[in-house]
């Protein structure tokens, strides 16, 4: 690991009320006392001080700065944090002469890659970081969080140890045969018992990589019956263009919104019915391509108008669970609702607003259930692939148990390897590179 001192901006950019700039390595604290003046018993570690930053004679800012001495840091190494006004050229300017003090700018997850390599984190937790930063909504920052802790490396750590024993058991048996008192059966339960542990993290790893993609909540019905007026007050802005023209809406338009702290996709198509023209059919299209992915659909009706055939032909085109959702309340209802089947699931109005709590309350009760933080996995492709080649090479030895022990032993030691890569043992400096380089800036 290169022993630079790196530097970076490690808030949002952008104005802000501050912006903290880190510096990580052996030269944090000469340089923080040749920008402030002072010597560095003048700091105390992990203790703010109000300084004044200079620069030639002139000051650049009157900031907070921290000093946290190795290896008790975020990276395990010297850690200065400058807490400064929040202005973009102000900060910019002040990294610029921390680089020309001779620190480097920060490579993208570069300060989490130097934590890594310090051993303040494994690798399962490293790119727990990476989940919990951009987390859309509090459950997915818990899940993120739930690995970070680290709940998620002690069952790999588990995992490791049971079949390090598991080899020198194997291995024992094979270099001292007549020491070793080896049972085949009772050993072929332990790879057993181990590779269900490993199915059971494979099934984490699997609803992990589902709960990581949002609910889907397409809006569909005959053209004009609001869809884009309901997609609009859903999100609290004017997101579409409503008019009385049917038809107004001709692509499907996707916005994220979140309601107490869950957040959901929102897909707004393009009207179903019986409307002429090539333009017309490709947007139908979509809305039925987007129907097909959807984890819920709200099937939008226009109360004012009576049922009709376009109405009763979108049911089947749904293939997902559904609310049947009558709009505009605040014109007179047509009596025919009222025997229509399947019954409306609740009455609104998008233009007043009228419904939409208990709207957002079906939409809730609708969706799957959140899976517990502790019961999946935020694995990412690398993560995956190791644990499938790690489960793989461990039935094929379990397959060889007890005919071909020493064929056994490697494929034992080869899923060992690849258990160990999931928190980056043995893993080459490229490889990890190419994971860290995914993080941002700063982090």
């Amino acid at each position: 690991m290169s022993a630079s001192t790196i530097v970076a901006l490690v808030t949002a950019p952008g104005p802000a009320a501050v912006g903290i700039i880190r510096l990580s390595g052996t030269r944090s604290l000469e340089i923080l006392c040749f920008l402030t003046g002072r010597k560095p018993v003048a700091f105390t570690p992990r203790r703010l001080h109000t300084v004044s930053l200079m620069w030639q004679g002139a000051s650049l800012d009157r900031c907070l700065v921290v000093w946290m001495p190795a290896p008790h840091s975020y990276t395990g190494e010297d850690v200065v944090e400058l807490h400064c006004h929040g202005s973009p050229p102000l900060l910019q300017e002040i990294i610029a002469r921390v680089v020309q003090l001779g620190a480097c700018p920060a490579q993208p997850g570069e300060y989490t890659e130097r934590a890594f390599l310090n051993g303040k984190l494994d690798l399962t937790q490293a790119e727990a970081i990476q989940a919990l930063i951009f987390a859309q909504d509090i459950s997915a920052a818990e899940r993120a969080m739930s690995q970070l802790k680290g709940e998620l490396s002690d069952e790999i750590r588990t995992a490791e140890r049971d079949l390090v024993t598991l080899l020198a058991e194997a291995e024992g048996m094979l270099d001292f045969p007549e020491e070793v008192d080896w049972n085949p059966s009772e050993f072929r339960k332990k790879l057993e018992q181990l590779s269900t542990c490993l199915d059971t993290l494979s099934e984490k790893a699997q609803r992990g990589e589902t709960v990581q993609h949002l609910p889907t909540i397409t809006i569909v019905g005959r053209p004009n019956v609001g869809k884009s007026s309901l997609l609009n007050a859903l999100l609290g802005q004017n997101r579409m263009v409503v008019t009385p023209v049917p038809g107004t809406t001709r692509d499907s338009v996707e916005e994220c919104m979140v309601h107490e702290g869950h957040a959901w996709r929102l897909v707004d198509t393009a009207g179903l019915g019986n409307a002429p023209g090539i333009l017309a059919d490709l947007s139908m299209a979509q809305t039925r391509e987007r129907l097909a992915g959807a984890n819920l659909a709200l099937w939008l009706v226009d109360l004012s108008q009576p049922p009709s055939c376009d109405d009763r032909g979108i049911e089947e085109q749904i293939l997902c669970p559904f609310l049947l959702v009558g709009n505009k309340t605040d014109l007179v209802e047509h009596p025919a609702w009222s025997s229509f089947r399947p019954p409306l699931t609740l009455r609104i109005s998008a233009l007043t607003r009228a419904g939409l709590p208990e709207l957002l309350v079906a939409i809730d009760q609708s969706l799957p259930a959140l899976a517990d933080p502790g019961q999946v996995w935020l694995a990412n492709i690398h993560q995956r692939d190791a644990l499938r080649v790690s489960r793989e090479t461990l039935h094929e030895a379990m397959a060889l148990c007890p005919d071909s022990p020493e064929l056994m032993v490697v494929l034992l030691h080869q899923s060992l390897q690849s258990l160990g890569s999931l928190s980056g043992k043995d893993l080459s400096p490229e490889v990890l590179r190419s994971i860290f380089s995914q993080f941002c800036i700063g982090k």
